[in-house]
Order: C-alpha cells, then sequence, then structure tokens
C-alpha cells in the first residue's frame, strides 16, 4: 500500500532530508525534476514542441529546471512564465540557469495567450497553495491552458488543486497527467477533484525512506 500524506508531512520529509542526507534545496529541487523528466520521456516523444509555463514560487523552479533538461534532453522548449509578487529564492536560481542559454516569455499581462506547442507543462502552483485562486491574470492564464486542446503534463499537482481537501477550489488546471512527488494527493481520489489530474505517476526524488517509513498516515 502507498501512504498518502498531507502537505505538512511531506514538508517534513522534504526538511528532514535536506538536514540528515544532507542535501540544498536547489539540489533537491534538481533531483526532482530530473525525475520528472525521466517520467516525461516515457509520456510525451521527442517530436513534440513543449510549452513550460512557471509561476514565481518552488513549483515555477521545477518548471524552470525541468525546461532547461528537456532542452538538454533534445525536446524543442518554449518557456512562459506569470510573475507573482516575489519569486521563491529556489526559483530563482533555477531561472538563472534557464536564461543562461535560453529566454523566457512574460505572459503576466497578454490579454490573448496562445499556445502553439503540442504539450504543456503546469509549473504555476504546487501542493503547498492554501487559498483558491482568484487573481484575474492567474485565471486568465489557467483558462488559456485548459482552452487550447493542448496535452497538459501537471507538475506533481494541477495548479489550483488544494493537496488534501476538494472544498473551496477556484480556477484549476485540467491536466491530462500529473507526474507527482513521493506519494498520490488525497485530492486526487475523490470524483469532484480526480477528473482534473488525469492519469497521476508517482516519481521517487529520494526522500530520506526511513523517516517516510515513519510517518503516521491513516489513508493508503
Amino acid at each position: 500500500m502507498i501512504p498518502i500524506l498531507t502537505a505538512e508531512q511531506i514538508r517534513a520529509a522534504d526538511n528532514y532530508t535536506i538536514k540528515h542526507e544532507p542535501i540544498a534545496s536547489i539540489d533537491l529541487m534538481e533531483r526532482a525534476s530530473a525525475a520528472f523528466v525521466g517520467k516525461f520521456k516515457e509520456l510525451v516523444s521527442l517530436d513534440n514542441c513543449v510549452a513550460i509555463v512557471c509561476g514565481a514560487g518552488n513549483n515555477g523552479g521545477d518548471g524552470f529546471a525541468i525546461a532547461r533538461l528537456l532542452d538538454q534532453e533534445g525536446y524543442s522548449v518554449s518557456c512562459y512564465e506569470v510573475f507573482i509578487n516575489q519569486r521563491s529564492s529556489d526559483c530563482e536560481v533555477n531561472r538563472m540557469r534557464y536564461l543562461k542559454a535560453n529566454t523566457v516569455i512574460d505572459i503576466s499581462n497578454e490579454k490573448k495567450i496562445k499556445f502553439n506547442e503540442a504539450v504543456i507543462v503546469d509549473g504555476l502552483f504546487g501542493s503547498g497553495l492554501n487559498r483558491a485562486i482568484t487573481e484575474d491574470r492567474i485565471k486568465h492564464t489557467i483558462n488559456a491552458i485548459n482552452d487550447s486542446k493542448k496535452a497538459v503534463v501537471a507538475i506533481n499537482i494541477p495548479s489550483g488543486l488544494f493537496r488534501d481537501r476538494i472544498e473551496g477550489v477556484g480556477a484549476v488546471i485540467k491536466a491530462d497527467y500529473t507526474i507527482t512527488f513521493g506519494s498520490p494527493k488525497m485530492s486526487f481520489l475523490f470524483p469532484e477533484t480526480g477528473n482534473l489530474v488525469g492519469e497521476f505517476h508517482i516519481i521517487d526524488i529520494g526522500l530520506d525512506r526511513n523517516y517516510v517509513k515513519s510517518i503516521d498516515s491513516s489513508f493508503f
């Protein structure tokens, strides 16, 4: 059986791994992004052009890292960003790494957003989201992705979906595939929200196995 961990439990596992492996948070992000790319390559062939849409938090940091790694794998990649307040430190590092050899397209204030790529990777918000998405420019981006009729792959969780609850959801990405880190999320398994996740795949990002086994979960 696979335990279903809460946002607080997985955050604690992240922190424990960072402290006791030890590994820097940016290196753990790199490891998670590489694991994502490994699964992505199984799902999406190299002849598909890929759009990566990044927010300003750690999910966006994953997105910038994934964009760089997919580019290195030979995919044709376009990287878009929606700037929201202030970038997390790891997001900023991976954005700058990507910018060393590529450009980022800012769609924060675009009135009409059109994606010509065959596949869109959603890196707007991660599993730490705790409020409904109501800001117009974010909703506009989510609607543009959902209306694009392109295949959508979510990083860890479709943006706008809460990890541990189903009530109070606002604008949400509707994914065809979700490549999720470590364990499934509770919201993946309810009919009210499970249809937004698509086919989900769990990938190992190297969190401390003994610590994860010690976590007490009521759900599997």
